[in-house]
């Protein structure tokens, strides 16, 4: 294989380019600054969820509804059932 220099320059250099761009694009990683690193992530999660409860749109928005349908449900189960109380006592059982 012959290169001439120029040729040779330009395309190391383009290379080189695109290595630093594929560097770049990778995530930081946690051996740089774990704690800060976590600390971020944790709060960029409760601001996502925050968002999401306030009835803004996030990213968890489509990927959590179902969970909250679920929870309410649960949650509605515990409700307890005064009305059968209440239904009773006009019957005269208490």
């Amino acid at each position: 294989m012959h290169f001439r220099l120029p040729n040779f320059t330009i395309s190391l250099l383009t290379k080189k380019r695109e290595i630093e761009a594929e560097l770049a694009a990778l995530p930081p990683t946690y051996e740089d600054d774990a704690q800060a690193i976590l600390v971020e992530h944790c709060a960029n999660f409760f601001r996502d969820i925050d968002e999401h409860l306030n009835g803004y749109e996030s990213k968890y928005h489509e990927r959590l509804r179902p969970f909250f349908i679920l929870l309410k449900a649960k949650i509605e189960a515990t409700k307890p059932k005064i009305e059968n109380v209440l239904y009773a006592r006009g019957k005269g059982i208490f």
